[in-house]
């Protein structure tokens, strides 16, 4: 099986990119994607890159554009904030918000620490 790397602007919002490879085997491939992601940190680029399976068939090329779609829908997931809560609704900290830009399992594995809760009120979480 062969590999390819999908490079991309996680900033243009018109999903294009780079095809870059082939690789004959993932190993390679995955070093050569941390390379890119190496020079591109060097330049203070923002760029995100996806080693996707090269299927040879007719179909390969649909199933790399289904490959980058998916992902492309992985990275669209909401994102949740925390937010205090207090039962005295005129505490300064009332409804302040303690954190933004967590997965839903980021936000709830927070909330249920034993630091997130106290005498008086606790932190929950709500979509951004």
């Amino acid at each position: 099986m062969r590999f390819a790397i999908f490079v991309h602007d996680p900033d243009d919002d018109m999903g294009y990119g780079r095809i870059v490879g082939p690789f004959y085997d993932a190993h390679a491939a995955d070093k050569r994607a941390n390379e890119i992601n190496a020079m591109a940190d060097n330049e203070d680029i923002a760029i995100e890159t996806i080693v996707l399976p090269i299927v040879p068939s007719s179909t390969s090329n649909k199933r790399i554009r289904d490959a980058i779609r998916s992902y492309d829908d992985m990275s669209s997931e909401e994102t949740y904030r925390i937010v205090r809560f207090c039962f005295n609704e005129n505490d300064p900290e009332h409804r302040m918000v303690i954190k933004t830009g967590l997965t839903l399992e980021e936000a709830q594995e927070h909330c249920q620490r034993e630091d997130t809760h106290g005498e008086g009120w606790f932190d929950g979480y709500q979509p951004e």
